[in-house]
């Protein structure tokens, strides 16, 4: 696989997905360790998707740093790193915060790669989440529903049609990106 620039994050995500899991509640969640290899692979061809969308002459130019944030996010929750086991045989239900482990950890993500980006500002944490964290989880959450859908789908769909798709997500998704580095790293 060639190498791109903006795999630099490929590491962080792995310490981050492995300090998450060290923090989790066991009875309710597997790590998929293989599973950042899948996203590494479905990141490469995906890039150069939006990278052909974009340009007439791909290998010449870079996509912004929000596309690549969101595309991040995206396989994040296409091919999730914690799987949920059931929870029939415990007495008690599992935390929000278990239950939407694979979206906490991307609004995670997206904080560090945008305060490295914005050279040490931080998320705003309390402006977010008094205003936007339950809409924006939910929005994760609602991608990863029926981007699991979609994967079972995609036999029976046309290539070009399911890209479009997720292409356009990542256009719009990197739109709220910009949105939240604007008005909420300080």
């Amino acid at each position: 696989m060639p190498d791109f620039r903006s795999e630099v994050w490929f590491p962080h995500i792995e310490n981050l997905a492995n300090t998450y899991f060290k923090r989790a509640d066991k009875r309710f969640v597997d790590f998929n360790k293989g599973g950042l290899s899948d996203i590494k692979i479905a990141y490469y061809h995906r890039l150069q998707s939006i990278k052909t969308d974009v340009f007439v002459d791909p290998t010449a130019n870079k996509i912004d740093r929000h596309k690549i944030l969101s595309l991040y996010t995206q396989l994040l929750l296409e091919k999730p790193l914690f799987l949920h086991r059931s929870q029939d045989s415990f007495p008690h239900p599992p935390t929000p915060w278990t239950m939407l482990i694979n979206e906490f950890f991307c609004l995670d993500i997206i904080s560090i790669i945008l305060s490295s980006w914005t050279r040490g500002k931080t998320l705003d944490r309390i402006g977010i989440e008094l205003e936007y964290k339950h809409s924006f989880l939910r929005l994760l959450y609602h991608y990863k529903i029926h981007s699991e859908y979609d994967e079972r789908r995609y036999e029976q769909s046309e290539h070009n049609e399911y890209h479009r798709r997720k292409i356009c997500f990542t256009y719009k998704f990197a739109h709220l990106i910009y949105f939240i580095e604007r008005d909420f790293m300080v």
